[in-house]
């Protein structure tokens, strides 16, 4: 919109303190070594919905650049590949045990895979290698709330009342991280 000048705009002054220079740190070895599976995630481990995959599909078709394959056939090929990719994510996992950031990588996996359980578990793994952990707090929100979406009614308010409880933890332990306020 910006480059196609459909409206004007104006980028507001930013305040002194934020525009100080960037903090550059280095990663530990655990963390370059997942790098890129925070890349890949985003593209295996999420799979469209039949209404999403829809969507899209009839997007491309006005564009005049129909899809390929049918729903069943992409979600065949998309789970085979995420589950493939898991699997490799599982056995990198298993070699820094001890490290937290490993499992919240792969708590974030598991919650954007929708395997609610298995996030709370690696989130908890990562809790206790380092309570204070914003990241691993903020995946066993998100795991409690996903199971509390797919609980019954009894369960549901429990659930989701202790989701929201480890999202503020999360908050409380890094402010400046927007993660945690969804």
């Amino acid at each position: 919109y910006i480059e196609g000048g459909s409206f004007p705009y104006k980028a507001p002054p930013l305040p002194p303190e934020v525009e100080k220079a960037p903090t550059i740190n280095p990663l530990t070895v655990v963390e370059a070594d997942f790098l890129e599976d925070h890349i890949v995630m985003e593209r295996l481990a999420r799979i469209s919905t039949r209404e999403e995959y829809e969507a899209w599909s009839k997007m491309r078709e006005k564009q005049g650049r129909p899809l390929k394959k049918d729903f069943e056939a992409y979600l065949k090929e998309e789970t085979e590949a995420r589950d493939n990719w898991m699997k490799e994510l599982d056995r990198r996992v298993a070699r820094f045990a001890n490290d937290p950031y490993a499992w919240t990588v792969k708590a974030h996996a598991e919650c954007m895979a929708k395997k609610y359980s298995a996030c709370l578990s690696s989130a908890d793994r990562a809790l206790g290698l380092k309570s204070d952990d914003w990241c691993a707090q903020l995946r066993k929100a998100q795991a409690l709330v996903g199971l509390a979406s797919q609980a019954d009614d009894g369960a549901r308010v429990a659930l989701a009342k202790d989701g929201r409880k480890w999202a503020l933890q999360a908050n409380k332990n890094n402010p400046t991280a927007h993660e945690p306020l969804l």
